[in-house]
């Protein structure tokens, strides 16, 4: 069904669709907003995986889908008659703060008022945007069925392994209960646990603490890979962070034992490179060391200029091998203001049968106009780690 409207003397289409499962019972709104610089309006479609949870939960579900400009004008309406959504869902954060376009300035809702009232969704309602961001907001009708919808119960992703076939049960049973006590006393904000467990300091690099510690619904542990000497273990949990935040988040620690017992090599949150490494490289039984060296950065040159975009004008990355048979993450942070280092991206480098004594791969990072700072992981088929330094390229658009 599509709707015009009429809205601050310009025309507001938006689509509208619901779903229905239970006439007794208020559907759970969402409104999808596009993004100010191209003015379209995306599709009023719930994902089929949102939707299934949605009725097993007993719950109907109800999308529109806005183009940015004017909504703002819609929202405030909207929110002087008790009528704004539980669930908002964007691609750009313009829709919140405001942001000059090519054409104009598009208004955000962000206003004091809107401010009180959104809670970030992490994860749980993340199909709804994969690219963007998921907010409730705790003035609307339905917000403790959309609460309760973006807290549901775990489930682990049923297309990852269990366990890899190179670990074995003791394994199993060694890193299960440390990476579940390294997650809890993350979102715990336990600095000297985190630091016991690194076995002398939490980890440059690793996810950075929160502000305000954070109530755990609940742990799950859903994959295991690794070795005698490595493991990646994939925890997800549910959590409420104050009256901010809230959802589910997935976490992959990086543990190694290098004959001392398990300890906290790194925490990241959950990337498509780590399923993307465990598929793709096999390791051995660890038993004997390959004595691999630690990459050495040689291009760009620290704090070098780049252009983000076009994807071309991205520097191109160089560093010496670490012998041996070895796979290599590039990892990236960025930078704002004088913030701390944050955002843990992790890329696989495929193309590393280029000869030589060096590997060359076009940088993937470029989240802004930011500094960010790369460094490269090594990890050989015996479960070993060497990481490079880090490097700062600076982007200009």
């Amino acid at each position: 069904v599509i709707v015009v409207m009429l809205l601050a003397g310009e025309v507001m289409a938006h689509n509208h669709t619901t779903v229905s499962q239970n006439s007794a019972r208020p559907a759970i709104v969402i409104w999808r907003v596009g993004s100010p610089h191209d003015g379209a309006t995306p599709k009023a479609e719930i994902p089929a995986s949102l939707q299934a949870t949605a009725e097993r939960m007993g719950f109907e579900l109800s999308i529109e889908a806005f183009p940015a400009r004017g909504f703002a004008e819609h929202f405030f309406q909207a929110r002087e008659n008790h009528a704004e959504p539980d669930i908002l869902a964007f691609t750009n954060y313009g829709v919140i703060q405001g942001m000059k376009t090519d054409r104009d300035f598009v208004r955000g809702i962000g206003d004091q008022k809107t401010k009180d009232s959104l809670i970030l969704v992490s994860d749980s309602l993340k199909a709804l945007e994969p690219q963007g961001w998921q907010y409730l907001l705790a003035s609307s009708r339905n917000h403790s069925s959309a609460k309760a919808l973006a807290l549901r119960k775990l489930e682990c992703d049923p297309n990852a392994l269990t366990v890899s076939p190179d670990t074995s049960v003791v394994l199993q049973d060694e890193v299960l209960g440390l990476s579940e006590r390294v997650v809890k006393a993350f979102l715990h904000l336990d600095v000297a646990a985190l630091d016991s467990l690194a076995g002398g300091k939490y980890p440059d690099g690793a996810l950075n603490l929160e502000k305000k510690a954070s109530l755990i619904d609940e742990i799950t542990t859903c994959r295991i890979w690794g070795n005698t000497r490595l493991a990646m273990v994939n925890t997800i949990t549910t959590y409420e962070l104050g009256t901010a935040q809230l959802g589910q988040r997935n976490f992959t620690t990086i543990l190694i034992n290098a004959g001392r017992g398990w300890r906290l090599r790194h925490l990241v949150e959950t990337t498509p490179a780590i399923a993307e490494l465990e598929l793709r490289f096999r390791l051995s039984k660890g038993e004997v060391s390959d004595n691999i060296l630690a990459p050495a950065l040689l291009s760009p040159a620290d704090q070098a200029e780049f252009f983000r975009w076009p994807v071309e004008k991205r520097p191109l990355l160089e560093w010496t091998k670490a012998g041996g048979e070895t796979v290599y993450l590039v990892e990236a942070q960025i930078k704002s203001g004088s913030s701390p280092w944050f955002q843990n991206r992790l890329a696989l480098v495929t193309d590393t049968k280029n000869g030589g004594t060096t590997i060359k791969t076009k940088a993937q990072f470029g989240v802004g106009k930011q500094p960010h700072r790369w460094r490269v992981w090594a990890i050989s088929t015996s479960g070993e780690i060497e990481v490079s330094d880090w490097r700062i390229v600076n982007y200009l658009n």
